[in-house]
């Protein structure tokens, strides 16, 4: 099939899955817009995001509110050149896909004929290096890139008859055949034309073919020198590439490193192209010999790994993944050494090799002494058990290196992640010299660009964005205090004892503490007496600002000490029995005193809370003990959450100044009443997922209801024996999830919710933006018909009520990052952009309504701003509505007094999807976050799954239905 035939190409109503490359149907205004998908799709039709707001000239309409900042962005123009014909005349190149296929060679001794087996991923790069090296194409003329599995591009036509079962020798690894077929032409033009001329008809199918040749040329040659996956590649010495310290392997323990990584992508931005450069990392499994693998999980003491220990399960979780070369026992040996990839059965014995025997001729005999006799070796760690690297094959580690470049496949624990953060935090001027650094290898050095016409300027792309003006805060009004405060730099303080007070305090009327045993492993100095000392100096900070704890009988407040061996839920009850003797009632919060930081009982402490309908406050003690009775906003800190988790309001907008500009005025928020809601899809590797929704229940957005629902795997369709089971990016349940939290509302305000809903739906991409639009919110609007079915009768004239949805998406996971840059050329100073700062050209989508906004101040490293996607707006609301309406909503955060990065309720649900995975591991065991294998179960397995999830979210129930009868915001 030539794709240049128009038949036979997709038309504009087909979906594009590669991202930035999504294009919407012209229509004539921003309201035709929202009306046509008010409508509904069509018979087979796909539903596109809108298109930007544009003038009567067709110039895309863009925010005005803020003052203007000068922005540097992480992005370089890209440009496809035309080529020049022989009569003068110019036009556009021809690109060229292929099909590729590489098996391994195979051959038992006895047996005369080979037998071909299909390549593993991570070998395939390796075996199209040593064919680029047979130089069956003039690579001084002729480019061609290959992604790493099956596809090839090239720059102009291949001799495909040389490209059959050619066969490929890599060395240790053994003998290789590859094949190249199927021919396609890609026509650039249309690429262009998509992003250059945004009424043209295009074809999508040509599009998202071009879009992924390009990615594929840019990240080639990268791909094949580094360990790499489809965006990124990894380098684990980066002073070659950069020539700049500080970004070498960074050790994690127990036996992971932080390998600095590199993201690129090209991008289809409104009206030109670009490649998005950025910083990243990945976790590799620690190369080297495997004794000093081991001993990385004992750095303080002996080597202990007794049957069933935690550090032997771990190991060899490890290890089972790995590419391992065994070295020769023999003294003098000129031999390499031999490569394996280590068994799924294999890993560490329970014996050493002493004790570990087998046969040979007849007789038993033990590793080491066979070693002995038949090499001279002596085994140096004859302490150290064997290892399996397959059946049948056992070896001690010292024998046994393991090589660079095995990623590591688990999830960071807790320790590791706070150990990463320090490397993964990168300033905004070391950030961007990094960045700039490695721009010279990707793409200056990058030989096949000019064979496929492509053109990349060496400098970063400069735009101007808008910083907004934050709102002011809203604090209880009354004749001795301060009832409004300012937001300077993303923060605002409360610093003015006892003249500020929350809008909405609580009286805490029950609660008591759970101290860890002083013998307990862990619990270190978290000593009741030095607590008690700084609780009165923290009881009157509250009371100051509108929490007051009730005084107990006695002096002390009731508290239990969790001896050694008893379970948190078992403590928590313990705790509940304690506050009603002390108070003759049950507690409204639970306090627990941890001495570690991401102590493991914390995610069980939360869930047992929620399962007995208690508020919970961990404490870590040693920021207890140093800032508890000097330091005012640690005080602070502590009784917003406290405050929240009761059912009281911390801080509000106040009215008229949400708009972005103190200069214009009110903004949405101040003129309009609205049903703000925040979405989340959470997935767990190989488990059901857990989809929650959150809804305002006021007009200032400051108080919250939840939903929470499991949805399983969708099965393989039928007959793809061989398939395996994927997750869903729709949000099944949520209509009924809809329909709950608005009766939810109804029942609490004793009227109708606002006709005005505002959806932001979190972890969702590009590529799943056609089937949100088609699939799940056609679903919240039968969640809305069910909703006023059932109240009819409460409100005989719901008929009248039919509310208009604005759906926005919000992408955290991308890598554009803004620098604000002061000073002249030369001279530049390169900051961390304002919070408040938003940008809407350069770097947005082609033809999408999208834009970038931080609304926040970072603690740590690179601001990342948020990306937010209009998908749907019934209200036709202006750039300026959307954008200071969504900086607001980052303001009414109840946990902290600063901006977040994210709108309230879209944090709250990643808070609340949190706190559930919490109680995972209770109902799967330690491999709930690593079971990747398990889309590879059986049906009813999967069902058992999802079963197994829906069961422990049902017996939450009861205790969140007293949270949430309390107002409790229980998840902050």
């Amino acid at each position: 099939m030539n794709p240049r035939n128009r038949d036979m190409m997709p038309r504009s109503n087909q979906v594009i899955t590669n991202p930035s490359a999504v294009v919407a149907p012209a229509t004539p205004s921003h309201q035709a817009q929202a009306h046509q998908q008010q409508q509904g799709p069509a018979s087979n039709e796909v539903v596109m995001p809108m298109k930007r707001p544009v003038t009567h000239d067709g110039k895309p309409v863009l925010g005005q509110r803020g003052n203007t900042i000068k922005l540097k962005l992480n992005i370089q123009q890209a440009r496809i050149n035309p080529l020049k014909n022989e009569d003068g005349s110019t036009g556009w190149p021809t690109w060229y896909q292929y099909e590729v296929s590489i098996f391994k060679k195979l051959k038992k001794k006895e047996e005369t004929q080979f037998t071909l087996k299909p390549v593993v991923k991570s070998m395939s790069r390796k075996v199209w290096e040593q064919l680029e090296r047979r130089g069956l194409w003039n690579q001084q003329v002729v480019g061609v890139a290959y992604d790493g599995r099956n596809i090839a591009y090239s720059s102009a036509p291949l001799k495909l008859k040389e490209l059959q079962n050619v066969e490929v020798v890599v060395d240790r690894e053994g003998n290789f055949s590859i094949t190249i077929f199927n021919q396609i032409e890609l026509d650039p033009s249309e690429l262009v034309k998509y992003y250059a001329n945004l009424n043209a008809d295009v074809y999508q199918g040509m599009v998202n073919s071009c879009l992924a040749a390009l990615n594929i040329i840019v990240s080639h040659k990268p791909a094949l020198q580094h360990p790499a996956n489809r965006t990124s590649f990894y380098v684990r010495d980066t002073y070659r590439l950069t020539q700049r310290q500080g970004h070498d392997a960074f050790k994690l323990g127990n036996g992971v490193e932080l390998w600095r990584g590199f993201f690129q992508t090209v991008r289809a931005t409104y009206n030109d192209l670009y490649i998005n450069l950025d910083t990243t990392t990945g976790a590799f499994v620690k190369p080297g010999n495997c004794v000093d693998f081991i001993r990385d999980f004992f750095p303080r003491g002996p080597i202990h790994l007794g049957r069933g220990s935690r550090a032997l399960i771990l190991i060899n979780r490890i290890l089972r993944t790995c590419v391992v070369e065994l070295l020769r026992p023999e003294q003098n040996s000129n031999k390499p050494p031999r490569i394996f990839k280590m068994s799924a059965k294999g890993g560490l014995t329970f014996n050493t090799p002493a004790n570990e025997l087998f046969e040979v001729e007849g007789r038993m005999i033990s590793v080491e002494d066979y070693l002995l006799a038949t090499y001279g070796y002596r085994i140096q760690n004859r302490d150290l058990p064997c290892i399996i690297v397959k059946p049948g094959l056992l070896i001690p580690p010292e024998l046994i290196n393991i090589r660079e470049g095995n990623k590591y496949l688990k999830k960071l624990d807790s320790v590791q992640q706070t150990n990463a953060t320090q490397f993964q935090t990168l300033m905004p001027l070391e950030r961007l010299r990094a960045i700039e650094a490695i721009s010279g290898y990707c793409l200056q050095q990058n030989t096949l660009l000019r064979p496929f016409s492509i053109a990349v300027r060496d400098q970063h792309r400069q735009i101007s964005g808008r910083i907004l003006d934050p709102p002011q805060i809203g604090y209880y009004p009354g004749a001795n205090t301060q009832g409004v405060v300012n937001v300077k730099s993303g923060a605002w303080q409360m610093m003015n004892r006892g003249r500020t007070r929350l809008v909405s305090g609580t009286q805490v009327a029950s609660y008591v503490v759970i101290f860890p045993d002083p013998s307990r492993p862990g619990s270190g100095f978290a000593d009741p007496e030095k607590f008690f000392r700084s609780w009165r100096t923290f009881v009157r900070a509250c009371g100051d600002i509108g929490v007051n704890f009730a005084r107990p009988s006695q002096e002390r407040p009731p508290f239990i000490v969790r001896s050694h061996g008893l379970q948190v839920g078992d403590a928590v009850n313990k705790a509940i029995q304690q506050a009603e003797t002390a108070f003759g009632r049950r507690p409204t919060l639970i306090l627990h005193v941890f001495h570690q930081v991401n102590d493991p009982d914390y995610a069980h402490f939360k869930i047992h809370g929620v399962s007995q309908g208690v508020a919970t406050q961990a404490i870590q003690f040693k920021k207890w003990a140093s800032k508890s009775e000097k330091d005012f906003q640690f005080q602070v800190n502590m009784a917003l959450k406290i405050n929240a988790k009761l059912g009281g309001k911390n801080h509000t907008l106040v009215r008229g100044t949400t708009g972005g500009d103190a200069k214009v005025g009110p903004g949405w928020l101040d003129r309009n009443e609205a049903m703000v809601f925040g979405c989340d899809l959470t997935h767990l590797d190989g488990r059901p997922s857990l989809a929650t929704l959150v809804a305002s229940t006021d007009n200032n957005q400051n108080s919250y209801i939840e939903s929470t629902t499991a949805q399983g795997l969708v099965e393989p369709s039928p007959g793809n024996e061989g398939g395996r089971a994927r997750k869903s990016e729709i949000i099944e349940n949520i209509s009924n999830m809809m329909k709950d939290l608005l009766a939810a509302f109804e029942k609490k305000s004793d009227r109708l919710p606002p006709s005005q809903l505002i959806i932001y739906r979190d972890g969702a991409s590009d590529s799943e933006w056609s089937a949100i639009l088609t699939r799940e919110v056609p679903m919240i609007e039968q969640g809305i018909e069910a909703f006023k079915k059932e109240a009819v009768a409460r409100h005989p004239d719901i008929h009248l009520w039919n509310p208009k949805i604005v759906f926005l998406l919000v992408v955290k996971r991308h890598h554009i990052r803004a620098f604000n840059v002061e000073g002249s050329p030369g001279r530049e100073v390169i900051q961390n952009i304002p919070a408040g700062t938003v940008f809407e050209t350069g770097v947005v989508d082609a033809r999408a309504f999208d834009f970038y906004l931080a609304s926040h101040a970072p603690l740590l490293g690179t601001t990342r701003p948020g990306r937010y996607v209009v998908l749907r707006d019934d209200l036709g609301l202006s750039p300026d509505d959307v954008q200071s309406m969504t900086n607001s909503l980052c303001h009414v955060y109840q946990r902290c007094n600063r901006a977040v990065s994210l709108p309230a309720p879209v944090y709250y649900a990643d808070l609340i999807a949190a706190k559930f995975r919490g109680g995972m591991p209770d109902i799967f065991g330690d491999d709930e976050t690593v079971a990747s294998n398990s889309t590879m179960g059986t049906p009813d397995s999967r069902r058992q799954d999802l079963y197994r999830v829906t069961s422990y979210l049902s017996s939450l129930e009861r205790g969140l239905s007293v949270l949430r009868t309390n107002g409790s915001q229980w998840w902050l």
